[in-house]
């Protein structure tokens, strides 16, 4: 039933998570939400963050991270009505 109504009443959000915050914050653009989380893996003078690609159960998750320390960001794509 859910599939049927996702035309026109689901949408997505992207849900923003940091290692050392917890939750930094919910967007509706996929943009903003990859570019809060790569800011946030780059804090503190770092120069460089990798993203990965990671899929679960429909949902997209990008997986931000710094090879000279631990801090780590995802952005996950959830659905909302």
């Amino acid at each position: 039933m859910l599939d049927s109504l996702k035309g026109s009443n689901m949408r997505d959000v992207y849900i923003v998570n940091g290692s050392e915050d917890g939750l930094i914050g919910v967007y509706s653009s996929l943009k903003k939400g990859k570019y809060v989380a790569l800011d946030y893996a780059t804090q503190q003078g770092a120069e460089t963050a990798h993203m990965s690609d990671l899929s679960c159960n429909d949902h997209g998750i990008w997986f931000f991270h710094r090879d000279d320390e631990f801090v780590t960001a995802t952005v996950t794509r959830e659905e909302v009505q």
